[in-house]
């Protein structure tokens, strides 16, 4: 990651990804953090910090679920959800030291995600490739 990124902010990051598909597998986990990596110093996001890009970018930040909440708070409801997010937050040390990969993605939508956007014209899929599939989610990134 060329980035700079603090203690903090990855600890934000984990939160994040744990907010956001913590109840998934580790690929899933490397998919959420990858979409964040990979936003940093981007496109739309290229002014933004890396708090702003987690707060304007994922849902589970800027609505505050359940497991975001406990992450932050450090107040998680048992002892396996805990140890969950130490998995997480692994994860996501390993991938910033280059010890895990960091997949292409900048999205990830289901289906039924991406159904929406584009019957509300949300989102732009002219400007995207697909670059693979996590479960239910499809990848994106940015054309050249």
């Amino acid at each position: 990651v060329d980035f700079p990124l603090t203690n903090q902010d990855l600890y934000n990051i984990a939160a994040m990804v744990y907010g956001k598909a913590g109840s998934e597998d580790i690929n899933h986990w490397q998919m959420a953090a990858s979409a964040f990596f990979n936003r940093l110093g981007q496109r739309e996001w290229a002014s933004l910090s890396p708090v702003e890009v987690l707060e304007r970018g994922f849902y589970a930040v800027s609505n505050k679920n359940d497991p975001y909440s406990w992450a932050i708070s450090k107040k998680f409801p048992n002892k396996q959800e805990e140890d969950r997010f130490k998995e997480v937050f692994a994860l996501v040390n390993a991938m910033v030291r280059g010890k895990k990969e960091i997949l292409p993605n900048q999205f990830f939508f289901t289906k039924k995600e991406i159904n929406s956007l584009k019957r509300k014209k949300k989102f732009d899929f002219n400007q995207v490739e697909p670059v693979g599939k996590i479960g239910k989610y499809h990848l994106f990134k940015y054309k050249e």
